[in-house]
């Protein structure tokens, strides 16, 4: 039985006609990632959930805005194109239209991951222009059993370049009320680009291009 619920919470998506229905009767294509899978793949984050679906294609900045994600086919320039929502709530900027993807949101916290390929224009407004996805996240209940009010999921790990993260969530109900908190705490030395000549900066180099430029407009 146990297996047979599994299965059926596998094929419903809400993201799509904005209503629970089977995966296999919608009128797109689309993709369900479960928490199972998440913890069987030992995903830390959005961006490592995302390189694993086919069909798209991800570019790491190591920068102000971590990487770049686009859709197979549609190449854009900082994620301007894919809707990203939490909950149904749009999270791109509202001024660029970007969604920046990148290792802040705790996996912990995460239910499913609904991914929509292609314009959902129809539903969701022009900025779904090549795909929407859709990260829903825990209720208090999945922390929760029928005998305690409080719960806790926590996770964390070390790797290369002195990267270390934590993850946490915490559920609280007690009758009619209840919350969940979650946060997550990233950080690492990243790779060490100074040998290479494109990634060093010297400052020196714009001192002399503005001396150089001050003395053409004098002369």
């Amino acid at each position: 039985l146990k297996n047979e619920i599994r299965l059926i919470m596998a094929n419903i998506v809400s993201s799509v006609s904005k209503l629970n229905e089977d995966i296999r009767l919608a009128p797109a294509t689309a993709m369900v990632i479960l928490q199972e899978e998440i913890l069987q793949r030992g995903y830390t984050d959005l961006i490592e959930i995302l390189k694993d679906i086919p069909g798209f294609d991800i570019t790491i900045y190591y920068g102000q805005l971590y990487a770049n994600v686009y859709q197979r086919g549609f190449r854009s320039n900082n994620t301007q194109q894919i809707l990203l929502l939490f909950d149904g709530v749009e999270d791109n900027d509202l001024w660029t239209n970007f969604a920046d993807i990148s290792q802040q949101y705790p996996v912990t916290n995460i239910k499913r991951v609904e991914v929509i390929y292609g314009p959902a224009s129809t539903m969701y407004g022009p900025n779904a222009f090549s795909g929407v996805i859709n990260v829903i996240t825990k209720d208090p209940s999945d922390y929760l059993n029928n005998t305690k009010s409080f719960g806790i999921h926590a996770n964390t790990g070390i790797g290369s370049y002195n990267s270390k993260y934590i993850d946490a969530s915490a559920a609280y109900k007690k009758g009619d009320f209840s919350f969940v908190f979650t946060g997550r705490f990233y950080k690492s030395d990243r790779p060490n680009l100074s040998s290479q000549t494109l990634w060093d900066y010297d400052p020196n180099a714009f001192n002399d291009y503005a001396y150089s430029a001050a003395l053409k407009v004098r002369g």
